[in-house]
């Protein structure tokens, strides 16, 4: 049986349209061209950190890896360090018929996280461009970003404050237009930077 590359199980369709945008640009990740497939679990953040080892058994057979991605807040774990809650479920992949070929990826505090590396291209899709005061100091001055932090506090929010400024809705396209345009070398995101490790070992570059 010829199996798949990667079999990804995440939270919600934001989040499987980013990962799937990030997937399509192996280049920039540092890895082969790969098969995937992203699937959304549709009880969300809850049911992937309760039960998303088990609901990804049932692709053990087609696929030679598996990822697990869900957003901190909102997974009913929270008082449990994303951490602690990845060394858990990996625990369990390790368990289970996955072995060490599945891997647990919790993005703190939730996936918004990862638009804010200080690239223009939010700017831009999100229709900022031009505008004044620039958009780090719109969010500045309305609290949401603070001076001296590398990234918002609260990314989902700043995010959608911003959308609202520009009156533009907030849509899965949205986000996936910015993935397909950010450059990954500046995302200092610990999931980020997890998830392209995994990748990296797993389906290392094609030798010239």
């Amino acid at each position: 049986m010829n199996r798949r590359d990667l079999i990804a199980l995440v939270a919600d369709r934001d989040m499987q349209g980013v990962l799937r945008q990030v997937l399509n640009r192996p280049e920039s990740l540092g890895i082969r061209s790969i098969e995937s497939v992203v699937a959304s679990e549709n009880r969300h953040d809850p049911a992937c950190a309760k039960k998303g080892v088990e609901l990804l058994g049932e692709y053990v057979r087609d696929f030679n890896h598996a990822i697990l991605m869900f957003d901190h807040e909102g997974s009913g774990r929270e008082r449990e360090s994303p951490e602690e809650i990845e060394a858990s479920l990996d625990a369990e992949f390790r368990r289970s018929t996955w072995g060490a070929r599945a891997r647990a990826i919790v993005v703190t505090p939730e996936l918004e996280v990862w638009l804010w590396g200080g690239s223009p291209h939010v700017d831009e899709v999100i229709g900022w461009s031009g505008r004044l005061p620039s958009l780090r100091d719109w969010l500045a001055e309305e609290g949401w970003w603070p001076q001296d932090a590398p990234k918002p506090g609260r990314p989902k929010e700043a995010f959608r404050a911003a959308l609202r400024k520009t009156r533009s809705k907030a849509h899965p396209r949205i986000m996936q237009a910015i993935a397909r345009r950010v450059s990954y070398r500046r995302c200092s995101d610990r999931a980020f930077l997890r998830l392209g490790d995994t990748l990296r070992t797993w389906f290392p570059p094609d030798s010239p």
